[in-house]
């Protein structure tokens, strides 16, 4: 499983499946019903980074059921949050909203900040598509929410949220800065890393892919904290009457 995770993150899906297979095998046959849960889930993250949402789907579904049953609540919030992600892709938004709610459910029951954040975060992708002016209250909710709760994966999840907030509204030097800045940050992860490969086109304006990746790395020098600090700021000001709970 540690083999498939460092293959993950490494961008190398198809050998990180092979290990994640040999893994599910192993954790079968012995009975270890959490290991499974966790490999059904690695899983489906390769098959979803592969752009496979059909068996990415398959793969999250099981491991969501085996979940539920062993009451693996951590389990079953990323599950939840997975398969809204899956419906996002696909543009089945009503559905997304649906899986969305029900990981935040948990996030909740279980008093998770991480879940919870996860959950906002989401929440604020599907505003985006519908109503973009709620998502800057509920990416600064999932901010404050992982300052609490120490994750700078999900820290980097909700900038880039906002780096997508950016680009709606037409301010694409402000998007292309913190998109840059995530791209080139120490915990900038595989699963991030594919927020933005959906970004980057949007902000390569002049159709220059040369110019966009000199942009990105000017970035780089700019200081997380920092820029958390601003956007905090920056959209102090906004409120959601929902509280990111009901996003369509």
């Amino acid at each position: 499983s540690t083999l498939g995770e460092i293959h993950f993150e490494k961008g190398d899906f198809a050998r990180a499946r092979a290990y994640q297979l040999d893994s599910l095998t192993i954790r079968r046959v012995t009975g270890h019903k959490l290991g499974v849960v966790i490999s059904l889930y690695d899983l489906g993250l390769c098959a979803y980074a592969e752009g496979d949402y059909a068996l990415a789907q398959q793969y999250i579904e099981e491991s969501l059921t085996l979940s539920q049953s062993i009451d693996n609540h951590a389990g079953t919030a990323n599950n939840y949050h997975y398969l809204g992600m899956i419906a996002y892709q696909r543009g089945d938004y009503d559905q997304a909203h649906t899986y969305q709610q029900q990981n935040l459910e948990v996030g909740q029951q279980h008093h998770d900040n991480q879940q919870i954040a996860d959950a906002y975060i989401l929440a604020g992708f599907i505003y985006l598509k519908h109503q973009p002016n709620r998502a800057p209250a509920v990416f600064r909710q999932a901010l404050l929410l992982t300052q609490d709760a120490s994750s700078p994966s999900l820290i980097l999840k909700a900038v880039v949220g906002f780096a997508r907030y950016y680009a709606t509204q037409g301010n694409i030097q402000r998007a292309q800065q913190l998109a840059g800045m995530v791209y080139h940050h120490p915990f900038q992860a595989t699963s991030i890393k594919l927020w933005l490969n959906d970004l980057l086109p949007q902000l390569d304006v002049n159709n220059d892919p040369l110019e966009l990746k000199l942009r990105l790395q000017r970035a780089r020098t700019l200081d997380l904290d920092t820029e958390v600090h601003n956007l905090l700021v920056e959209f102090d000001d906004t409120t959601d009457e929902h509280n990111g709970e009901r996003v369509i």
